[in-house]
């Protein structure tokens, strides 16, 4: 009987051995960790501290969080900032965390300025003020375990100063390098069984814009396009298909809305406003800044400023050789 298929989330790294990239970040939770474990063996249980890690989104924060509680030999609690915006959501999940919780919060900067002023206050004073009643201005102070708090955030400036100011352990995430994300695929497929070309990883890796998570979802994808035509090798030709099927350009990996963007700037003479280039694309102005933006700013497609954006003259150049723009 043959085995059942090992999940792509089950092959996830499970310590920071396994873990990729992101070698100050590795290095400073390694030297934390011994410092925890050492005071452990001396006799003296001390909480691990608060940590605040900041980078772009699909970089390993969440990974990091869960080799943590691994490591501390716990059990991860995680939840979104935006879901925690009533008085009881937070009071549920401080109540619930006991000394071997890691309670991971991912888009901390999301958390209302109630929930971070209770954040704050739970991790120095390791206590809850909880209202005796809606109307009363008598609090019931609740003692709290001593869990260990795990902040994500794309926008650190979002989170109050004096909750940063409680991290004991603030973690710097940055973009991937080619070379990293081909190892990341191939060490990804090997602990999956599958099996592809060497030259497919490096394929996958120069298309994802240096972001883990968007090369473990190409290679997923090629994975299925393989399997689709019965076949169990993952090879170039497939890889090549995935890309027509996703809609990425074979270029840069360029996803359908990026592609649009640069046409629509082109057909604007190269500038446009923003609020221009959302009515065209029938898009959310804020969609466009914060999410189809950000690798065309980062690869130097694009300039922005207060009055506009701008094609660079690489951008130009791309548009041109590769989108044909109608004009």
């Amino acid at each position: 009987m043959p085995k059942p298929p090992i999940e792509i989330a089950e092959a996830s790294p499970p310590t920071l051995d396994h873990f990729l990239g992101q070698r100050q970040v590795v290095e400073q939770l390694r030297v934390a960790l011994a410092a925890y474990w050492a005071d452990r063996a001396a006799g003296r249980p001390v909480a691990f501290g608060g940590i605040l890690m900041s980078g772009p989104p699909g970089v390993g924060k969440t990974t990091i969080a869960r080799i943590l509680a691994a490591e501390l030999g716990g059990t991860l609690k995680e939840t979104l900032g935006q879901a925690l915006g009533l008085f009881e959501d937070i009071y549920a999940v401080l109540l619930e965390a006991n000394d071997d919780t890691v309670l991971f919060v991912d888009e901390a900067h999301l958390l209302c300025p109630h929930a971070q002023t209770t954040l704050f206050r739970a991790v120095e004073e390791r206590k809850l003020l909880v209202p005796r009643s809606m109307l009363s201005n008598k609090f019931t102070t609740v003692p709290l375990s001593r869990f260990t708090l795990a902040l994500a955030t794309t926008d650190p400036q979002g989170i109050l100063a004096p909750l940063r100011e409680r991290m004991s352990l603030v973690l710097q995430f940055s973009y991937y390098s080619v070379d990293e994300l081909t190892e990341l695929c191939r060490q990804r497929a090997n602990a999956l069984q599958w099996e592809a070309e060497p030259e497919v990883f490096l394929e996958i890796a120069r298309r994802s814009k240096q972001v883990p998570r968007l090369a473990l979802r190409l290679l997923q994808s090629c994975r299925r396009t393989t399997r689709a035509e019965n076949q169990d090798r993952i090879t170039v030709q497939h890889f090549h298909r995935t890309l027509l099927l996703e809609g990425l350009h074979p270029e840069l990996g360029l996803d359908k809305a990026e592609q649009a963007y640069l046409r629509a700037l082109a057909e604007t003479d190269g500038k446009a406003r923003l609020s221009l280039l959302a009515s065209r694309l029938g898009l959310p102005a804020r969609n466009l800044s914060q999410v189809t933006e950000a690798f065309l700013l980062r690869e130097g497609l694009i300039t922005r400023s207060d009055v506009g954006r701008s094609l660079t003259d690489k951008g130009w150049e791309f548009v041109r050789r590769h989108l044909q723009p109608n004009t």
